[in-house]
């Protein structure tokens, strides 16, 4: 992207948000962050936000936008560890000890 396209992105998000503000700094911090990125899709992106959010959206708004318009939520494989293997019997029993000392309960 652009230098220019960043400034009509910024230009772009004063429009639908009024209390957004632009400045020559504003616009070369967010063109060293969005250099790599396509100017199609942060437009693209930015369309889809701000009809869901009455804020001005950061970088990382527009940046990680699924094709949907929505944002990206992590699946079961990036927060489970899903190649766990079951505890053995002893360490069941050793735990279960060590939590009912920690709570004073005694085991009759």
């Amino acid at each position: 992207m652009t230098k220019r396209e960043t400034f009509e992105i910024l230009k772009l998000i004063g429009d639908y948000y009024g209390q957004f503000t632009v400045d020559q700094q504003k616009i070369d911090a967010w063109n060293e962050a969005l250099k790599t990125y396509s100017f199609q899709q942060i437009k693209q992106n930015l369309v889809c936000y701000v009809t869901q959010s009455p804020a001005p959206p950061k970088i990382s708004d527009l940046v990680k936008q699924n094709p949907a318009g929505g944002h990206t939520a992590p699946g079961a494989h990036q927060t489970l560890d899903l190649e766990w293997e079951p505890a053995v019997e002893q360490d069941i029993r050793e735990e279960l000890q060590r939590l009912r000392k920690i709570l004073g309960i005694r085991k009759d």
